[in-house]
């Protein structure tokens, strides 16, 4: 009976169904554009890394006027600005505000970024430069500190009605979001369109999805590599079928 129950509840487990467009895992140091996501996306332009530990594996280090990793191509994954979430990994000292580790969007200057601030210590903040999708929408700032040296993940999920902030797994903020179309510009270390929004940073582990992820699965992915199913979440139907259960052995005792 007990190994019924387990097959049952993981059965009856559904597993994240979003789609991991883009994955930029950074472990392999001769092709750091090399992308594990579903979909086939080329590059404009990629020079100047170097190879780093990273937070999973290998990591990519990124040196502001050499470095460079952008694409206008970005278009083929079909992702959606209603439906999408951003996760990546940074490590960083440094202490210039203003400055972008990853830019998004659809056009030059028309991005998401995570920004470096002007917090004490410093944190990012998520901007929406240009109205990404004819909509605008409010920052949303952050205050745990980044440039200490050591990993922090960031990431954004929009859902259709709100985008989502979050530092190291947990949400810092969200505000009203209702832009359409799909992401076609993506930049790392830099602003799209404005080179002197570089940062000097490592950077692992970039993962887009085409679904907003949950709060629970963004707290996965603060400490795990994105994968195709970034972590089994429970139903409704899975809790209900695992005290079904238990309620049919306590009768049987």
């Amino acid at each position: 009976m007990k190994k019924l129950i387990t097959l049952m509840s993981v059965a009856l487990v559904s597993p994240l169904s979003a789609g991991l467009v883009a994955h930029y895992t950074m472990d392999n140091d001769a092709d750091f554009g090399e992308n594990s996501g579903s979909a086939t996306i080329g590059l404009n332009s990629i020079s100047g890394i170097g190879a780093t530990d990273g937070k999973f594996g290998g990591g990519a280090e990124f040196t502001v006027g050499s470095s460079v990793f952008w694409t206008n191509q970005f278009g083929s994954a079909n992702t959606d600005l209603s439906q999408f979430t951003v996760s990546m990994h940074v490590r960083t000292t440094a202490t210039a505000s203003w400055k972008d580790y990853i830019s998004f969007g659809t056009n030059n200057s028309v991005v998401f970024v995570f920004e470096s601030n002007g917090a004490s210590p410093q944190s990012v903040s998520l901007y929406n430069i240009g109205d990404v999708g004819g909509v605008a929408s409010s920052a949303i700032s952050g205050t745990p500190q980044i440039n200490d040296g050591n990993w922090h993940h960031l990431g954004l999920t929009s859902d259709g009605a709100n985008i989502t902030f979050y530092i190291d797994g947990a949400a810092i903020g969200s505000t009203a979001y209702t832009g359409t179309g799909t992401i076609t510009a993506f930049q790392l270390a830099s602003r799209f369109g404005e080179g002197a929004r570089a940062i000097n940073s490592d950077i692992d582990d970039v993962a887009v999805y085409d679904e907003a992820l949950s709060a629970t699965q963004m707290e996965y992915l603060s400490n795990n590599v994105a994968t195709v199913s970034a972590i089994p979440e429970p139903s409704s139907m899975t809790l209900l079928g695992i005290s079904s259960l238990a309620l049919i052995l306590r009768r049987r005792r």
